[in-house]
């Protein structure tokens, strides 16, 4: 599957999350080289914010895929990895979407912190 840019994908992946019920966060992602000269960081605010229009690699897992250190919960085995390819198109290269170790509900979507990162337009056509 392909996506135009990071932005189609993300929303793509975030609408998915909201109508299952679970929480997608970013685990990791690359920006492309034009950007990163700009100052533009993973963890910038304002201008210096990295936005998914600006990455070549966006890796999304479940929210319960990374407990905190030292306890003894299992992680949940989500992961959708996608990368630019020669077509400069963002193409899913890894995809698995069986949950571990915890319950999805769809009725608890809204009151998820991380679909805040959604854009105001797809939060309208989830609702």
């Amino acid at each position: 599957m392909s996506f135009v840019n990071g932005e189609e994908f993300a929303a793509f992946c975030f609408l998915h999350a909201y109508k299952t019920g679970y929480q997608l966060i970013i685990r990791n992602n690359s920006l492309y080289k034009v950007y990163k000269d700009k100052g533009v960081k993973r963890n910038g605010v304002g201008d210096k914010e990295a936005k998914f229009y600006m990455m070549t690699r966006i890796r999304f897992i479940c929210n319960k895929g990374s407990p905190p250190k030292g306890s003894n919960l299992e992680k949940c085995l989500v992961v959708i990895d996608a990368r630019i390819n020669s077509n400069e198109c963002i193409v899913i290269t890894q995809c698995n979407l069986e949950h571990k170790h915890h319950e999805v509900d769809p009725g608890n979507s809204r009151l998820m912190v991380g679909f805040r990162l959604m854009p105001e337009y797809f939060k309208r056509r989830a609702m």
